[in-house]
């Protein structure tokens, strides 16, 4: 499992996010043992890169992404308009590093603060990616794949949703007015996060509602 693990992590580095919940999920010894072979199997991975001298170009390319490139961004869209900081200048490559640590933190209150099972996990797992797109300054349509396979295994809905409204990010390219197109993305994010409210905050009450369907039918 480690092995796989870390080949998923050098297809996508996403998977990182997700090791927190090892530390719930495993005993004290399998977590180490865990997170000791995925470093090895990662390393062994890159190994190429590093005897290549190409290793920090791979950093600078991930650089370059958090700092400067923004799409279909939800948070980091609504900063860049209201700039709360008056950064003025280069505000992705000044936003994007505070976006990323609170999805750190909230990722990591989710996966260490009560214990996991496996109801639990996949849908903290489900939050967790949630978590990251909202606050990810590009949010390409395939960036959603990972978190459409999580939630087919919980209840939620709001990722299934989001695989129809994302395709609104394609105005983009058929705007001559970039603002005006970020702007018809508000109809994505409205519905998504709406959705996503009832889906983590009022279960039982999209249960009531769903039954009562069940009855008309």
């Amino acid at each position: 499992g480690s092995f796989f693990y870390a080949l998923a992590i050098q297809l996508k580095l996403t998977p990182l996010m997700l090791l927190p919940f090892f530390i719930r999920l495993f005993s004290t010894k399998k977590w180490i043992k865990t997170y000791i072979l995925i470093t090895f199997f990662c390393l062994v991975g890159f190994l190429p890169l590093i005897l290549g001298g190409q290793f920090s170009n791979f950093f600078k390319s991930i650089q370059l992404y958090f700092s400067v490139f923004e799409f279909n961004s939800s948070v980091m869209f609504v900063l860049y308009q209201l700039d709360p900081l008056d950064v003025q200048f280069y505000k992705i490559s000044y936003y994007s590093p505070i976006l990323s640590f609170f999805s750190l933190v909230i990722i990591l209150v989710l996966a260490l603060v009560k214990k996991l099972d496996v109801t639990t996990l996949f849908q903290k797992l489900t939050i967790s990616y949630l978590v990251y797109l909202l606050l990810s300054t590009t949010v390409h349509p395939w960036y959603i794949i990972p978190l459409l396979g999580l939630s087919i295994l919980t209840n939620y809905w709001f990722a299934i949703l989001w695989t129809f409204l994302i395709m609104l990010s394609y105005s983009f390219y058929g705007a001559n007015d970039t603002a005006t197109s970020n702007w018809n993305l508000l109809p994505e994010y409205f519905f998504v996060l709406l959705v996503a409210y009832i889906d983590i905050s009022l279960p039982k009450w999209k249960s009531n509602i769903m039954q009562k369907f069940e009855i008309l039918k």
